[in-house]
């Protein structure tokens, strides 16, 4: 047993330690790697390993970081695999840009169109932006894999991409594109008709909407700000209808 073994991950056997230093190691020292990766076994987010077989993807993985480090965080700041794949996937859709690049990037693609003590609202123009404050929801636009998804619902809407952020708890967000708004959690919650008369309140009203109008009633009057190409009206009378005001 190596004194890293020891010391700090007694639980791994040795044919699997063996293993992890040789996917991490060219000198047969361990480094921040083969720390990762044991962490990793022994928190169980890696069980590929456990029968001391190599893992090929794994390795793979390990490779490409090597390869983009200068463009990613240390690797013991990534708390899975996952993370790390999707960041890597970040640095090769982006063209190997710096964190502060992507940043300065994402600033640019994101217009301010409304702000008060409550809530902004950007109007999102790039990828970029979609993903810096998009973060933290499972909207499928955000994808860090690829940019077809953000590219598919720009055309789709004509660009009228809109996020509201909550900024008293900045985990509550909603995506407003073409005439439909979701939640953080990608959950349809109001879809605005042509004409507010063709629609019953069953056909458009959704308990979500309601609750989060109930909880911070402010969100009422910002939505209509994340609709421009709508009458206003006609969005606040489906607003009122869905959140039964």
């Amino acid at each position: 047993m190596t004194l890293l073994q020891e010391r700090i991950y007694p639980n791994i056997p040795d044919n699997v330690y063996k293993v992890i230093l040789n996917i991490t190691s060219n000198n047969g020292v361990a480094n921040a790697k083969t720390k990762w990766v044991c962490q990793q076994v022994t928190d169980k987010k890696i069980r590929s390993l456990d029968d001391g077989e190599e893992d090929y993807e794994l390795n793979d993985l390990l490779y490409s970081y090597d390869k983009f480090k200068d463009k990613l965080k240390p690797i013991m700041d990534y708390k899975d695999r996952f993370e790390l794949e999707d960041d890597i996937a970040r640095v090769r859709n982006n063209g190997y840009l710096t964190q502060s690049e992507l940043i300065a990037r994402a600033r640019k693609g994101a217009k301010k169109v409304y702000n008060d003590e409550n809530f902004v609202i950007y109007h999102i123009l790039n990828v970029d932006a979609c993903r810096r404050y998009g973060a933290n929801t499972t909207w499928c636009l955000t994808n860090r894999a690829s940019d077809d998804s953000f590219n598919h619902y720009k055309e789709m809407s004509d660009g009228e991409i809109y996020f509201i952020i909550d900024k008293n708890n900045k985990d509550i967000k909603y995506a407003c594109v073409g005439d439909c708004m979701y939640d953080e959690t990608d959950s349809l919650i109001m879809k605005i008709p042509d004409e507010i008369e063709n629609y019953s309140s069953r056909e458009i009203y959704d308990d979500e909407l309601a609750w989060r109008i109930n909880d911070n009633p402010a969100l009422r009057d910002v939505i209509p700000y994340a609709f421009p190409s709508f009458d206003k009206k006609l969005v606040l009378d489906t607003v009122d209808i869905c959140a039964q005001l």
